[in-house]
């Protein structure tokens, strides 16, 4: 595809050339790896921190680059390229936790917290989705009661992102009344802090012992050609928005808009190339079984798509 995005510059350039070239050499050979132990190596988030891919448009001051969202929006869009295995991670590490904390901490959690995460030293989880409640943050039935300088916090979380490793843990809780406003975000350190404890590793899906069989291919050339289309059309308006957001001016019905339907067109295309993979798109040695897999969940987290619809509906 012979497109260049409207917000990339020389100077981007010369950091992605770097960057692809240390996550094909230092991270993609481990991970088959990952996927079996079900984790990134700690290692690997220090050598992105190395790298600045963590917190790039996170002030200097506080450990980052100092640049646009555009560095994130390279960062994560060459480690899905290279090595998917730790987009989901540092996603939510660099683009959500450490953003949480830059707009909304005081001056000495941002300088506590995050220098370490910018060096990958703590790793960043946000715990929303409880059993039950799913993306309806207004059920929220995990408490926080003030105590001290500090909060007693009892709950249950579910689905979480780095809930295995995270050091550093933005927990939705309920401090006040019903509703949205009775909602805080409590951090939590996890290092010594009696009374937590993390739960099993969740396996997700995948028919792992499934013998298989062979198909046959038709119409492969046109429906290729039908989701090269879809994906030009996905590019141009992720670039839009990508402008609008550095420029300050990305509105919250645009962004679910985004989110929505991208999402929605990378679950139907991993669907297709797989099915025109016949059986062997289900063996996990093949690269479409991982996409297949791993991109169904874009629906759901991030705010599911049944949530971004009605935030759209709501602003007709």
């Amino acid at each position: 595809m012979n497109y260049r995005s409207s917000w990339m510059t020389e100077e981007l350039d010369v950091f992605r050339d770097q960057f692809r070239k240390f996550l094909g050499k230092d991270l993609a050979p481990h991970a088959e790896a990952w996927r079996h132990q079900k984790l990134v190596d700690r290692s690997a988030w220090r050598a992105l921190g190395e790298m600045g891919a963590l917190l790039p448009s996170v002030p200097q001051i506080y450990g980052g680059l100092g640049a646009t969202f555009a560095y994130d929006a390279a960062v994560i869009e060459d480690i899905e390229s290279v090595v998917p295995e730790a987009t989901a991670g540092v996603s939510v590490h660099s683009g959500i936790v450490a953003h949480y904390i830059l707009n909304y901490g005081s001056e000495e959690q941002k300088l506590r917290w995050l220098p370490k995460m910018a060096t990958g030293e703590f790793i960043g989880a946000i715990a929303m989705t409880e059993p039950g409640t799913g993306s309806d943050l207004q059920a929220v039935r995990t408490t926080a009661r003030k105590q001290g300088n500090s909060y007693v916090i009892n709950g249950q979380k579910t689905f979480i992102t780095s809930g295995q490793t995270a050091d550093l843990i933005i927990v939705v809780a309920r401090t006040g009344g019903p509703g949205a406003k009775g909602l805080s975000l409590i951090v939590l350190e996890a290092d010594g802090n009696e009374g937590f404890r993390r739960g099993r590793n969740l396996d997700k899906i995948g028919l792992h012992a499934s013998d298989t069989s062979e198909l046959f291919f038709q119409n492969t050339a046109f429906k290729l050609a039908e989701r090269k289309t879809e994906a030009m059309i996905a590019r141009v308006f992720i670039d839009w928005c990508v402008e609008r957001l550095i420029a300050g001016e990305l509105d919250t019905v645009t962004a679910s808009m985004a989110k929505w339907w991208c999402s929605q067109k990378q679950v139907e295309t991993a669907d297709e190339c797989l099915q025109l993979h016949g059986g062997y798109g289900y063996m996990q040695e093949y690269p479409i079984s991982r996409m297949f897999v791993d991109a169904r969940i874009q629906k759901i987290y991030g705010g599911t798509n049944e949530i971004m619809k009605l935030v759209i509906a709501q602003s007709l």
